[in-house]
């Protein structure tokens, strides 16, 4: 199997080579995921807010997800879904997200 290869490719030779067999389902788990929203971010203590800002600018991991895990005890899909940013490497979104959580009426 040359690069790049899909998903699809993988699964294809897992099957012909090892005989695995996979069902796939009309529903993707994605769908039912809480968005990651300047809102939602809007209600976080803004200490908390601040703290999260610093550990992404310091590019401290473990801070990042301690503070998530302070936030799961509020608001487990606010976590998740700030979790799931974290793992994306969408530091950049999360920074700005958290600027518009600031603003008035944002």
């Amino acid at each position: 199997m040359c690069k790049p290869f899909t998903e699809s490719e993988i699964f294809d030779m897992m099957h012909r080579h090892a005989g695995v067999r996979f069902v796939c389902e009309d529903h993707s788990p994605e769908q039912d995921l809480t968005p990651l929203t300047a809102e939602a971010l809007s209600v976080l203590p803004a200490e908390l807010g601040t703290d999260i800002e610093q550990a992404i600018l310091n590019a401290d991991q473990e801070g990042i997800s301690e503070l998530t895990e302070r936030i799961r005890g509020q608001d487990t899909a606010l976590a998740d879904a700030l979790d799931r940013a974290v793992d994306n490497f969408e530091h950049e979104r999360i920074l700005t997200l958290l600027q518009e959580s600031r603003k008035p009426g944002g």
